[in-house]
């Protein structure tokens, strides 16, 4: 904690100390870490992504949400490929405010398919 409250570190240390709670999943204090190093580099949006998981770790829905959006308004759809793909938000996936952040892909094929397909 004495380093998570020194704000001279240089930022990646916050990550650092950060997987350690990772690793020891002390979620309440590594998004503490997280969000002390969003502090000083808020422009990161992989770990807006990480801060966003830990949330849903902590079934903390609205403030996951709130990083999911700071994180997208960063990366763009580059995120949303990312989060889309990312098992740790399984938990929230279907709820309609995360679908609103992180719309699924819609594929649409063509309506008329031919019922037979041709010999070759």
């Amino acid at each position: 904690m004495n380093i998570l409250n020194d704000t001279n570190i240089p930022p990646n240390y916050y990550l650092t100390v950060g997987k350690m709670y990772a690793d020891a999943k002390r979620w309440d204090l590594l998004a503490v870490a997280l969000q002390k190093y969003l502090q000083r580099e808020p422009a990161n949006p992989r770990v807006w992504i990480d801060l966003a998981a830990v949330y849903v770790a902590m079934n903390q829905t609205d403030p996951s949400l709130n990083a999911l959006k700071r994180a997208v308004e960063i990366g763009g759809e580059p995120v949303r490929d990312i989060v889309r793909k990312d098992p740790r938000f399984d938990a929230i996936r279907e709820r309609a405010e995360f679908k609103q952040i992180i719309p699924p892909i819609q594929t649409s094929l063509p309506m008329n398919l031919p019922t037979t397909l041709p010999m070759f």
